[in-house]
């Protein structure tokens, strides 16, 4: 009866490792992607308020709030992305690497 214990919680611990080991990949696949979509959702955030500040100020509809969100995505987007993207691709391939 020792033996069949013995290989009921070997059996147990090496399923626990696998369930372990799948939960680790699939944290770790989360993080690389709100890695990568959080700059994304700041960036359109931003954009939004902007846009909607100008939008008042000019005294325009939702038309021109439309156009000046387009415009600031535009320009975040091409100001921003040499700078953020490599670090970025760093992050990712780094936390990837470790698994």
């Amino acid at each position: 009866m020792g033996a069949h214990v013995q290989r009921v919680f070997v059996g147990l611990h090496h399923g626990l490792q696998a369930i372990g080991r799948s939960v680790g990949k699939l944290t770790l696949f989360a993080l690389a992607i709100g890695l990568f979509l959080t700059p994304i959702f700041a960036m359109l955030m931003a954009s939004l308020y902007a846009a909607f500040a100008v939008s008042e100020l000019l005294g325009g509809g939702a038309f021109l709030t439309f156009v000046f969100f387009w415009v600031f995505v535009t320009l975040i987007g091409w100001y921003v992305s040499p700078h953020v993207q490599p670090q970025v691709g760093e992050a990712m391939r780094a936390l990837l690497k470790s698994s």
